[in-house]
């Protein structure tokens, strides 16, 4: 006899199917409260990159002017001051935005720390008695 298939059994399946925790999310858990330096550093090299392609379309608008008479030097100039203008900005934001990532990645390092001492700490003592000091302190560094 055959039996009937539920109606809701892709929703039961689905249940019972647990999704594996992603490694980044996993990795953003140990970053603890300071998850607004990977956001921060990722907005500001968004808003750098952005900044680098200013260059290329002054480029543009440079030779647009220069290839139709008369040429206005002033807007010339004008645009000059925006290509300078946009060069530093993306410098500036670009290296904002690295001192955030290293400070989210060193932050991250000491919470992994921090969570592995603790699990040492729980390990039985005949665990620890079988290796050497150096062994276990060369795992945590």
């Amino acid at each position: 006899m055959v039996h009937p298939v539920p109606k809701n059994w892709r929703l039961t399946f689905m249940q019972s199917v647990k999704k594996p925790e992603s490694p980044f999310r996993r990795l953003l858990s140990y970053a603890g409260h300071r998850k607004w330096l990977i956001t921060g550093a990722v907005l500001l090299t968004a808003i750098g990159t952005l900044l680098g392609f200013v260059p290329f379309l002054v480029i543009y608008l440079i030779t647009v002017e220069l290839l139709s008479p008369p040429i206005d030097g002033s807007y010339i100039w004008y645009l000059a001051i925006v290509v300078l203008l946009a060069a530093v900005g993306r410098v500036v934001f670009l290296f904002l935005s690295t001192i955030l990532s290293h400070m989210a990645a060193f932050d991250t390092l000491f919470g992994i720390k921090r969570t592995l001492i603790q699990k040492i700490g729980t390990l039985p003592i005949g665990y620890l008695n079988k290796r050497t000091s150096g062994s276990v302190t060369k795992i945590i560094t």
